[in-house]
């Protein structure tokens, strides 16, 4: 088959396909009849549907938050800029676009002089308020926006570049990760903005170069202390192509040095709104190849059996095998092996907290075994 490209004329064909790309741009657009809206971009004329004509370097999502009751999405943007999309409708609420400088407007004149918010990095949503939106900005500085009043309640200035950022329980605390390996504990106090220096800050892992703290966790225990869990932050000469992830309580800390990329983690803990503490239960870490649950309740934090045989993505499957109709003596004997091979520990009552639905079928009248290589 060959093509020919015409240098000089217009090309019919490329017109039809032009003026058929721009009808379907306009049903993009209003809507196709009875299926859900979405939102049109065209890079060549670098414009955006929604209504803005900056360039899309400086309108590109960097991080998402469902806010309210999940009816309004929050969007910050490499150009510093946070936008308000009616999830709803997928139309940008004008009138609630967080500009840099009106962040700017809140800032000391020191500050505010020699360097750019840089992207949004982090948005959380205050635990008690929904209408207190925590933005944390690449260069460091931490403000939480008040939607409702459209104004700044409080600055944090940072000066190292961030990473990620988490609420305390209570909402008076905010700690923050950062590029060098550090992270910080900043108090929210209404009547101290702008607040100049964290009450904590601390390098893991210091004091030689490390890698950054991608994502931090803090929670409190009813017990006392407070739980610190992060993924990175180790030393760059021993550790730079290593995935850990590091559990920290007291003087206690526990590496988990893993054999593929992290994705993401999560602590199992409560999420009643009258708790007064979080109380972790168990933390649970998505890698690229497996899914591993810590027990947080029990010394010495072990792992929790998983309810499979192996991760699917650890080793490539070379030959299976199906045996039916398997004596219920000998069944027993496989489980009680594979109980054995793995022991949860005497102390400890968790079961996989993870659920995925329920099995609704019968239990079976014979056994079958499909083995694997």
């Amino acid at each position: 088959m060959k093509f020919r490209f015409r240098r000089q004329g217009a090309d019919p064909q490329r017109e039809k396909l032009k003026q058929e790309l721009f009808a379907f741009n306009k049903t993009v657009e209003h809507g196709f009849p009875n299926q859900p809206s979405a939102l049109a971009f065209d890079p060549e004329l670098r414009i955006m549907a929604i209504g803005t004509s900056a360039p899309l370097s400086l309108i590109r999502v960097t991080v998402v938050l469902l806010v309210a009751a999940g009816d309004i999405a929050a969007l910050g943007t490499e150009g510093s800029s946070v936008f308000f999309l009616d999830v709803t409708t997928l139309t940008l609420l004008e009138g609630q676009t967080l500009a840099p400088g009106e962040v700017l407007r809140s800032v000391p004149d020191d500050y505010r002089c020699g360097k750019a918010l840089g992207p949004v990095e982090s948005l959380q949503g205050h635990l008690r308020d929904p209408t207190k939106i925590l933005i944390g900005y690449s260069r460091g500085l931490l403000v939480i926006w008040n939607q409702a009043s459209q104004c700044v309640d409080h600055v944090f200035l940072g000066n190292q570049q961030l990473e990620s950022l988490c609420w305390g329980r209570d909402s008076s605390t905010v700690v923050s990760s950062h590029s060098d390996g550090s992270y910080a504990v900043w108090s929210v106090d209404a009547g101290s903005s702008p607040t100049l220096q964290p009450t904590v800050a601390t390098t893991p892992y210091g004091p030689f170069p490390c890698k950054a703290i991608n994502k931090i966790l803090w929670r409190t225990c009813e017990s006392g202390g407070h739980f610190i869990i992060f993924s990175g932050g180790m030393p760059r000469a021993s550790y730079g192509d290593r995935h850990c992830v590091s559990v920290l309580r007291a003087e206690t800390l526990v590496t988990l040095d893993f054999t593929s990329r992290i994705i993401d983690f999560f602590t199992v803990h409560s999420t009643q709104p009258e708790d007064e503490f979080d109380d972790p239960q168990a933390l649970a870490v998505l890698l690229e190849e497996e899914l591993v649950v810590l027990d947080l309740q029990t010394p010495g934090w072990p792992a929790v059996p998983a309810p499979y045989l192996a991760p699917l993505h650890s080793s490539a499957i070379t030959c299976s095998a199906h045996v039916a109709n398997v004596p219920t003596k000998l069944w027993a004997r496989i489980v009680s092996a594979g109980e054995q091979q793995s022991p949860q520990p005497v102390s400890s009552a968790l079961s996989w907290p993870i659920t995925g639905g329920r099995n609704l079928a019968q239990e079976p009248s014979q056994r079958g075994l499909l083995l694997t290589g």
